[in-house]
């Protein structure tokens, strides 16, 4: 049985678990994206800038979260289709901690992040924002994500070393 929807939106201090409405027998692996998903950036980032209704009373958080603001250069070749973007992402070191311990979990209990992992990090992206309601460079930021993650496809290593290469080299940690 799993949560359902595990960003931490959704998970409190006691800690506690809220929103139950799609838990049951889901795919340890989506539960797993949506929780890196989440955990690494959309909930320090683009929640707070597309979601602001989800932190009412908790405002003080929208001035906190500004250091998360991406410094991403991107060139567009609308005539060859292409866009190269440099960037590192900003997350901060204990919400890598939390991924890489979950990583480890997994190992321990035997569980291996197969394939499938690609595509439902990519639908985690792009189902819970409306990316046409985006800001070009939030657009930019989300293509980026959903770019190194389909690269696991073409990686030597296993899943499990690339998300942690990821995390390790495309991230700015504060």
């Amino acid at each position: 049985m799993t949560q359902g929807d595990p960003n931490t939106l959704n998970i409190g201090t006691k800690p506690i678990f809220f929103d139950y409405n799609t838990s049951g027998y889901n795919s340890y692996i989506a539960e797993f994206a949506t929780f890196m998903w989440s955990t690494l950036i959309a909930d320090i980032y683009f929640c707070t800038k597309y979601h602001r209704n989800s932190y009412k009373n908790h405002e003080d958080i929208y001035y906190r979260n500004k250091k998360y603001i991406p410094n991403i250069m991107y060139k567009m070749n609308t005539k060859e289709k292409i866009i190269n973007i440099e960037c590192k992402a900003k997350t901060s070191k204990t919400r890598v901690y939390i991924i890489v311990e979950y990583l480890k979990m997994l190992k321990r209990k035997g569980l291996k992040i197969t394939d499938e992992i690609i595509y439902f990090f990519i639908m985690r992206i792009l189902c819970v924002f409306d990316l046409k309601e985006m800001e070009e460079i939030d657009q930019i930021y989300c293509l980026y994500f959903i770019h190194i993650i389909y690269k696991m496809k073409k990686s030597n290593k296993t899943n499990e070393e690339y998300l942690k290469d990821i995390i390790m080299n495309k991230m700015d940690l504060l």
